[in-house]
């Protein structure tokens, strides 16, 4: 599906979000639970070139806030994973050619340039 909406010159924007059980033992023998999400950064895909090494990375920066979860003496332990999921949109980038007008009282100040494209 991305590579036919960036076949069709379209710009998409991809993330990976993940939701994790993860357990521990509590000091009374009871097993607790908890289930965060994890996810990645947006990344805006212009070339079908670049898509599937964003998605690696994506995946992997989900993989590293889950172990950063898990380090430094918290007991968690990764139990299942919930849900995974690649979450993509169309991306419509302002065009340049649109124009907002300054609210009067700032264009009354003198100390704003708002460019306007002939």
């Amino acid at each position: 599906m991305i590579l036919h909406e960036l076949g069709e010159n379209r710009t998409i924007k991809c993330y990976c979000v993940s939701k994790i059980r993860l357990g521990r033992e509590t000091p009374d023998r009871y097993v607790e639970y908890c289930t965060p999400y994890f996810r990645s950064k947006v990344v805006i895909e212009l070339d079908k070139s670049m898509i599937t090494e964003h998605i690696e990375q994506a995946f992997e920066k989900v993989k590293l806030s889950l172990n950063e979860f898990l380090k430094n003496g918290s007991g968690w332990v990764r139990d299942s994973v919930i849900h995974m999921e690649l979450k993509t949109a169309i991306c419509h980038p302002l065009v340049p050619s649109s124009y907002i007008p300054l609210p009067s009282n700032l264009a009354a100040k003198k100390a704003l340039i708002n460019i306007k494209k002939c």
